[in-house]
């Protein structure tokens, strides 16, 4: 009742309905613009002095605003709210991905916004950003009271993408070298050839390598070593 006074909803009929049907409670103002005088209840400036009205009230009763926008469903919005919602949604997938003013700028373009520079009088120093989508203009602090959509607040976003796209990828772990398996000695291999040579050396290797002129021990040895691991590997498979 209160609103509807500061609104100059008064001396007539009125209907305020709450509903619970969205995720969002709220109500609705269903009033008659014929007062009960039959003077016309003004809706001049309607959207702005109902912004004007709400923080006024907010800051009495200690209420707040929503702070996260990022779930709010623009699908859900119309007209300038909605628009103001794509806007801010858009300029935060820019800031995570742009690293520079260029990118960010073509980011937004794709999407149908345009982001222009306020410039401070008679200097080159930003003073702020205006948001142009739709035939809709937005300041960035209207985009969002929190200044995620500020200048100061971007070039910081860009100037971390930037570095963070620009340092090298951390080398990878080098693998770990694998100990050379130690064969057998010589001496070792000698004496196992000895050992399988007593139990029939030709009759093992099928006749192929027989001891003659041109004997090499060592390789006699590192054939009957390969030959016992065979059978090894069979005797495990069984």
């Amino acid at each position: 009742l209160e609103y509807m006074d500061k609104m100059g909803i008064k001396n007539t009929q009125f209907i305020i309905v709450r509903h619970l049907d969205k995720e969002h409670p709220h109500c609705h103002i269903v009033y008659n613009r014929v007062d009960n005088n039959g003077k016309c209840v003004s809706d001049s400036f309607e959207y702005y002095r109902n912004n004007e009205i709400c923080d006024e009230m907010k800051r009495k009763y200690g209420l707040t605003y929503g702070e996260n926008k990022d779930n709010v469903k623009a699908q859900s919005l119309k007209g300038r709210p909605k628009i103001r919602q794509e806007i801010y949604l858009a300029v935060q997938a820019a800031k995570r991905s742009a690293k520079d003013w260029t990118t960010f700028q073509r980011e937004l373009a794709q999407k149908g916004i345009t982001v222009r520079k306020k410039f401070r009088r008679g200097s080159t120093e930003v003073d702020g950003l205006s948001y142009f989508k739709d035939g809709q203009k937005f300041k960035a602090s209207q985009v969002d009271r929190n200044g995620r959509c500020s200048y100061d607040v971007i070039c910081k976003a860009l100037d971390w993408n930037k570095k963070r796209q620009s340092q090298p990828a951390s080398p990878s772990p080098k693998p770990m070298r694998q100990q050379p398996k130690q064969e057998p000695g010589a001496a070792a291999k000698i004496i196992e050839a000895g050992a399988d040579m007593v139990e029939g050396l030709g009759n093992a290797l099928g006749g192929l390598f027989q001891v003659g002129p041109a004997y090499d021990p060592e390789e006699e040895a590192f054939i009957n070593e390969m030959k016992r691991r065979q059978k090894r590997k069979r005797g495990r498979s069984v």
